[in-house]
């Protein structure tokens, strides 16, 4: 779908966090029309892994562990696929910027993987094939300050195992 693809082209040229709001637009169909099923093993598990990390961020209301509107059809996407490999587990990483309390980041972190979690299993995925972990400010995918930094800091990942 044209939708997806301008969200993953956007993706890479305007990092996770501004292309989860070009997102917004794309629906759950127009993400998983993008997505491929194959018949398990390891290299289901490779491939699975690689359409999570395509999908659009996750992002959440500021300093909150509620979804925004974008985020619903990353979710219906992720949990079709999650839903079609029942082999394949995923931990739901949950990660914050560096501003703030490192106690409270951790936390929003920790409360934010799981909020994923709840809306996967709600989404059908079951709750064997889900884990959540928060890392507070610990991981961070970029160095530095400023808004750009800090956003892309502010994720949450779905890294998927085998089962």
């Amino acid at each position: 779908s044209s939708a997806a693809s301008d969200v993953y082209k956007r993706q890479g040229e305007l990092g996770l966090a501004e292309a989860a709001q070009v997102a917004d637009g794309a629906d759950a169909a127009a993400l998983t029309d993008t997505m491929t099923v194959s018949t398990g093993g390891a290299a289901d598990d490779a491939q699975v892994a690689a359409q999570l990390s395509a999908l659009p961020a996750i992002t959440f209301a500021t300093r909150s562990t509620r979804l925004t509107r974008a985020s619903r059809p990353v979710i219906a996407a992720a949990a079709a696929l999650l839903r079609a490999h029942p082999a394949v587990s995923v931990q739901v990483e949950g990660h914050t910027d560096a501003s703030g309390i490192a106690e409270s980041n951790l936390t929003l972190s920790q409360e934010r993987a799981d909020a994923v979690r709840k809306a996967l299993r709600e989404a059908g995925v079951p709750s064997d094939q889900l884990s959540a972990q928060g890392y507070g400010s610990t991981r961070p995918i970029a160095e530095g300050s400023g808004d750009l930094v800090d956003a892309l800091n502010r994720r949450v990942v779905l890294v998927a195992t085998a089962g």
